[in-house]
């Protein structure tokens, strides 16, 4: 019980006061094809990047199948800074051959008319829409009730002992049964702007905004509290 009450205080927490901290704000609504495109420049990339390499990625080109069938070398150039932006465009590319191979066309608005398990289905079935791209599109074209979570965000999530130090897929299962629906919307880009801010490889659990309800954070502080007092304790 009293784990599920420290949980429970974490949640109001992210979900409240850091939330309005950080003026989270939920994505842009885009057609259901560019919320698949938008999810791999987003996946483990602070919001302001990603949305800057992705609109460099629209102005770029003429339209979707220019980027489908242009260099590699070309559509990494344009999302550069972004990290890994050869690997980002070869998932792009490959993505848009997925999709435009199956249909001729990429138009995927019915898809918010289907029912959530067919479109699901329909989305796993094109080869580079991988678990975080199916998890953003679910989210956040066709409304359905599903956490994406990439590397940078379920570190957060383990730093405050919400999951297990586990697979994406066993942390993303287990944070959609503690979060309810109509609250999943911001847990992403609330996440990922504490992983982006304070929640790095080597975390700045001092400035952090969850500092007072992160037991990562509480142990580290009084760690880093305990060398200072031995440091001045007189010899």
């Amino acid at each position: 019980m009293p784990a599920l009450i420290a949980k429970e205080r974490i949640w109001r927490r992210l979900l409240g006061a850091a939330r309005k901290h950080l003026h989270i704000r939920l994505p842009q609504a885009r057609p259901v094809l560019e919320q698949m495109l938008y999810a791999i420049c987003r996946r483990n990339c602070a919001r302001d990047a990603a949305d800057a390499a992705f609109e460099r990625l629209q102005r770029a080109f003429t339209d979707w199948n220019e980027v489908r069938v242009s260099a590699l070398r070309e559509v990494a150039d344009v999302l550069a800074p972004l990290p890994e932006a050869f690997t980002r465009a070869e998932q792009i590319t490959s993505l848009l051959d997925d999709v435009f191979n199956s249909q001729y066309s990429f138009d995927l608005e019915g898809l918010r008319n289907k029912p959530l398990q067919q479109a699901t289905r329909q989305l796993a079935r094109w080869r580079h829409a991988d678990e975080f791209v199916i998890a953003w599109t679910c989210q956040y074209a066709l409304g359905a009730h599903a956490l994406p979570l990439d590397e940078t965000t379920q570190r957060v999530v383990v730093r405050l002992g919400l999951v297990a130090d586990d697979s994406l897929a066993s942390a993303q299962s287990t944070l959609e049964r503690q979060v309810r629906k109509r609250d999943a919307a911001p847990v992403y880009e609330t996440l990922s702007a504490i992983a982006h801010r304070y929640c790095l490889a080597e975390p700045l659990c001092q400035d952090c905004c969850l500092r007072n309800c992160c037991p990562t954070a509480r142990k580290s502080l009084s760690e880093a509290t305990n060398r200072v007092a031995v440091r001045r304790k007189p010899r």
